[in-house]
């Protein structure tokens, strides 16, 4: 049987394992996203250069494309830029609100805009945030999990108890009725 302090680590592992994830799928993001635009930027070597380039829209198709379905559109009724797979579904897109990732399926899977940067799971559900509160992990439920924000880390169970926290004033670690397990001398306000 696992102690509770060894709980409360396999716990925080699992949360940090997590976090992990979450930043690397942004990272992995942010870099494809920055790529797209360069699509169009190979020029052939002999071009003539204008002085100006009027346009709704602007599309970038394959050598072979035999349907018209754009992979990369600026402008137009996208007021952004949009990136198309094969079968012209929409995977990624960069707008004035923000810049979106979905999956071969139309599923959200990352998001960022002024408000949060947002990973979801491969049902489109939110499972991590980072926004001006902090950094938020929810399980399938949708169930706030764990936060770290300004003030410490906070880890609730299932049930939305409080199980764990860390702040500037000490560590105290809760049983799933609320009790106290062990604490520095802040429980039960840490």
């Amino acid at each position: 049987m696992m102690s509770e302090a060894t709980l409360l680590e396999s716990r925080l592992s699992k949360v940090e394992q997590d976090n992990r994830r979450l930043k690397l799928t942004l990272g992995a993001l942010l870099l494809a996203l920055a790529a797209v635009p360069l699509v169009g930027a190979v020029m052939p070597q002999e071009i003539e250069i204008q002085d100006a380039v009027y346009a709704r829209a602007f599309y970038v198709l394959e050598e072979n494309r035999t349907v018209p379905v754009p992979e990369v559109m600026i402008g137009g009724n996208a007021k952004g830029i949009i990136y198309t797979d094969e079968n012209g579904v929409p995977r990624a897109s960069m707008r004035a609100g923000g810049i979106g990732y979905v999956d071969e399926n139309g599923v959200p899977r990352a998001s960022m805009n002024t408000a949060a940067i947002r990973y979801y799971d491969w049902n489109g559900t939110e499972r991590a945030s980072m926004n001006d509160i902090g950094i938020a992990y929810l399980d399938e439920n949708e169930t706030l999990r764990a936060l770290m924000g300004y003030d410490g880390f906070t880890y609730w169970d299932e049930n939305g108890t409080i199980r764990a926290r860390m702040t500037a004033n000490g560590i105290a670690y809760w049983d799933e009725n609320g009790n106290t397990v062990w604490s520095t001398s802040c429980a039960p306000n840490c």
